[in-house]
């Protein structure tokens, strides 16, 4: 099997999501409207996508459920070359992939923070979440301890809130390898017992870790055993099915059937269900993967890892130097377009800072393991 260039133009795509997930929250915070407030009627269009089905748009929920499930993926693919790896030196390795760049965000977002913080924590107009995370006495060292350790060992990190990913990806990439070596000397089922058997392990102490490494699990089966719908009407109706679950919102009519039987966990539950669908949709379907074979998408798969580390301390900037912003009755406004537009296009052309870092880590990881 090839690596199929596809499959970045989805990464890519997915990372979009998320960037147009934190902008929404941002500027057009009824879009998501997570503490089901009563919409006025200004913002009636907020409240109309609200209710609709097109939430795959800034499900950023979904789109990192999706990274997990094409990691399983690649990681199983470039397992397969390496006929005698080393483990160890293979876990430290991705270690210093995954860190290097994380790190360098922190310290991004370390700077931001230096200037921007008191601008944006005496905005009282903009939502909680993003006055929440501009830390008021940044320092150095912390910049340092949010970029090593914190994401990896407790999945979050204050100075770059997206890194939370990165404890599942590491751990994640554990997994996969682990399963792949053994699976050279015990029985394939034997492996998957002892795969299911770790996941539920872990959902005792961290249910969301859990989910993560479950998604790399399901992408090594799509690529180990080429899980595929033959039938291309089915994978259509299955890809779309995916797109539509990805939109799930708790109190839309349109995903009632689910609230009604997962309560409030339906967002939740519903957003990891379709990261697979989703992918499991592409990978049978030539017509949409010749579709996302374009160069430009390939690009942008191949910069979405330095997009996603970067485009929140670009957000910030932005909110830090953009004028007074109105009142929640009026985010939805010529001024919330404008500067959601500008924090895409920043994030995709300044993530070639981090590109050069991402390259590095690449480079450095390889030394390692080799």
């Amino acid at each position: 099997m090839k690596k199929f260039t596809y499959l970045d133009s989805v990464r890519g795509l997915a990372c979009l999501m998320v960037v147009f997930s934190h902008c929404t929250l941002t500027f057009f915070p009824y879009i998501h409207n997570l503490e089901n407030a009563v919409i006025p009627e200004a913002n009636y269009f907020q409240g109309f996508l609200n209710q609709s089905i097109f939430g795959v748009t800034y499900s950023g929920t979904a789109a990192v459920y999706i990274f997990f499930v094409l990691s399983g993926i690649v990681l199983s693919y470039s397992f397969e070359k390496k006929l005698h790896p080393n483990m160890l030196k293979l876990f430290i390795a991705r270690y210093f992939r995954l860190m290097i760049p994380a790190l360098a965000s922190c310290i991004i977002a370390l700077i931001v923070y230096l200037t921007f913080s008191n601008s944006i924590n005496n905005n009282t107009t903009l939502p909680d979440w993003i006055r929440s995370i501009a830390i008021s006495n940044p320092k150095f060292s912390d910049a340092i301890y949010n970029g090593t350790i914190s994401p990896f060992i407790f999945q979050k990190s204050s100075y770059n809130v997206v890194l939370w990913t990165m404890g599942i990806e590491f751990f994640g990439s554990i997994l996969v390898y682990s399963f792949c070596a053994l699976e050279r000397k015990l029985s394939t089922l034997t492996c998957l017992a002892l795969s299911a058997a770790t996941i539920a392990i872990v959902s005792y102490f961290d249910p969301r870790m859990s989910f993560g490494l479950t998604c790399f699990m399901i992408g090594l089966g799509i690529f180990k055993w080429e899980i595929r719908i033959d039938n291309k009407w089915i994978a259509w109706l299955v890809l779309f099915l995916g797109l539509y679950l990805a939109g799930v919102h708790n109190n839309s009519k349109y995903y009632s059937v689910f609230s009604a039987i997962f309560s409030h966990y339906s967002f939740l539950l519903i957003n990891i269900l379709s990261a697979p669908v989703i992918v499991l949709g592409i990978m049978s379907l030539s017509k949409a993967q010749k579709w996302l074979d374009q160069p430009f998408l390939v690009e942008l798969g191949r910069r979405s890892f330095p997009i996603y580390l970067i485009h929140l301390p670009i957000l910030l900037v932005v909110v830090g130097l953009g004028e007074q912003i109105t009142g929640f009755e009026q985010h939805y406004n010529e001024k919330g377009l404008a500067l959601s537009a500008l924090v895409v296009l920043l994030s995709i052309t300044l993530s070639k800072l981090l590109v050069r870092v991402d390259n590095s880590a690449i480079f450095i990881s390889k030394k390692i393991h080799q």
